[in-house]
């Protein structure tokens, strides 16, 4: 479950679904586009700032998957459109990245 470590209270188990679904979905195209995420530890990292990502652009009741998808992947890297024009980020996902 990608959101075991974030405060989910204020959603119940439908929302919860629908986040998964859409970290998954947002998980999956980041591995397709680039495939090489780094070692388990950073893709563990990755893992978890995309949860918050996500989870910073969910409200409660209110959720669209694609959206959700969409928005926690230009949020994970500071506003950049996924898949990003410029090669650098295919090549190195933790840039636009902040701490």
């Amino acid at each position: 479950m990608p959101f075991r470590d974030e405060n989910t209270s204020a959603f119940g188990p439908d929302d919860l679904d629908v986040l998964t679904a859409a970290f998954n979905a947002a998980w999956e195209q980041l591995v397709t586009t680039d495939g090489r995420i780094g070692s388990e530890d950073q893709a563990e990292l990755l893992k978890k700032r995309l949860a918050t990502c996500i989870l910073a652009c969910a409200a409660p009741g209110q959720l669209d998957r694609a959206k959700l998808t969409e928005d926690g992947l230009k949020v994970l890297f500071d506003g950049v459109e996924w898949p990003p024009a410029d090669e650098t980020l295919v090549k190195n996902p933790a840039i636009g990245m902040k701490p």
